[in-house]
């Protein structure tokens, strides 16, 4: 009765909850989540929409999408065909059901149509508010997440805007996460706009740079942190006219290593289609777009799928690593990390620079017995030079946003 009388009092709130595990867990083992928002605005419930989802769902899979962070589709009915497609694909679902900040809710327990949303074996998380922006939003979502949480024992993830994250005890992100107790960290940061890209900073708009608000992220969260990425824009070239600007595959591919290189454990594109004004994608016809430089970024997003599903036990728990790193240049992102599972050490290498190829050295210190390095997304074989101090130098050559992955090879 108690917690029917919360939901009451948190009012008409449409439960957009979100019950996230740290990771997903299928028979074959850990899935690295690795999605998209879905932005269709079709209306549910006619044949054309149930044509539309079965090609929406083909394209996930064939686009190596595992997740799907899913809208309501008007009523627990349409919904319900949509989470049992996803069953048949193979795709997991973050369901969105409404906005406790806007008192669009619809709050569920036993008895509930959405009930059964909620309890769908293709949900693995909810996603509930976005981007609170005061005190009066936390407690707002702290009675949703309460209500919801009596019912449905899964995480609940609200979105945070990390362009104003600065860490401190009176940024807004910091106080939801210790308000709400999130057990999974949910945060966008879209660094492309205008003339701007990840080798340089948009101080109006951002508190400091990405690669270093990814940083920042993981040592900050003591739970798991989901990045949302920047898969969409209006307009596409580098000039003051493009607000947000979409990303080319080069842009895209070094964005997602950067939050890979800093332990994001999961990322969720936004947007997968076209919407209000915002190119993603994909067309409002599922047809892929095309970046400024020619470059087709779904292709991409595709081969980060494919890149993220062969490693994703390693994705999952890897860490940062204490041995030293010393790059030549500052466009290229150099971040030790270890395995605690074996204790194996790798070397995580981003060219932030999307436009021009890079080549510069990079000095590891404090590896003893090093010997040599491999790229565990490649298999190729890298090697150095031993340098005074028991230190060793290696010459790295990237293209524009290329990464790679190191495992260095120590003497038994």
């Amino acid at each position: 009765m108690k917690a029917r009388a919360a939901l009451r009092r948190a009012s008409k709130i449409a439960t957009a909850v979100a019950c996230v595990a740290p990771l997903v867990c299928v028979a074959q083992g850990p899935e690295f989540p690795f999605g998209v928002y879905d932005k269709a605005t079709i209306e549910p419930g006619s044949a054309e929409w149930r044509d539309y989802y079965a090609k929406l769902f083909a394209l996930l899979r064939e686009s190596n999408i595992n997740t799907v962070l899913a809208p309501p589709y008007k009523s627990a009915a349409t919904t319900l065909e949509v989470l049992d497609q996803a069953r048949l694909d193979g795709v997991h679902v973050i369901m969105s059901v409404g906005n406790p900040q806007n008192l669009n809710w619809d709050y569920a327990g036993p008895g509930h149509p959405f009930d059964r949303v909620y309890r769908h074996p293709s949900v693995i998380a909810y996603k509930y508010g976005d981007e609170p922006k005061d005190g009066a939003a936390l407690q707002t979502l702290a009675s949703a997440y309460g209500a919801v949480g009596h019912f449905y024992h899964l995480p609940i993830i609200t979105a945070v805007a990390g362009e104003n994250c600065d860490f401190s005890s009176s940024d807004v992100a910091v106080e939801l996460w210790n308000t709400l107790h999130s057990k999974v960290r949910f945060a966008r940061f879209y660094p492309l706009r205008r003339t701007y890209d990840l080798a340089s900073l948009n101080a109006a708009k951002m508190r400091m740079p990405f690669d270093v608000w990814a940083s920042r992220m993981e040592a900050f969260s003591d739970v798991p942190w989901w990045y949302i990425a920047q898969t969409f824009g209006k307009g596409v070239e580098k000039s003051a006219a493009s607000y947000w600007r979409f990303p080319t595959s080069a842009e895209l591919n070094a964005m997602t290593h950067i939050a890979l290189a800093n332990g994001a454990r999961g990322i969720i594109g936004y947007a997968l289609q076209d919407h209000s004004g915002y190119q993603g994608l994909v067309d409002e016809q599922l047809n892929p777009r095309r970046a400024r430089d020619g470059s087709v970024p779904l292709e991409q997003y595709r081969r980060l799928g494919a890149l993220a599903m062969a490693n994703a036990p390693l994705l999952l728990r890897h860490q940062r690593a204490a041995f030293g790193v010393v790059a030549s240049d500052e466009a290229l992102l150099a971040v030790p990390r270890y395995d605690p599972g074996n204790g194996a050490r790798y070397l995580y290498l981003v060219n932030k620079d999307t436009e021009n190829a890079l080549t510069a050295t990079v000095t590891l210190q404090g590896v003893a017995n090093l010997r040599g390095a491999f790229d565990q997304y490649t298999g190729a074989a890298q090697s150095g030079t031993p340098i005074a101090g028991a230190a060793m130098q290696f010459r790295v050559n990237l293209a524009p946003g290329e990464a790679q992955f190191w495992a260095l090879q120590v003497a038994s």
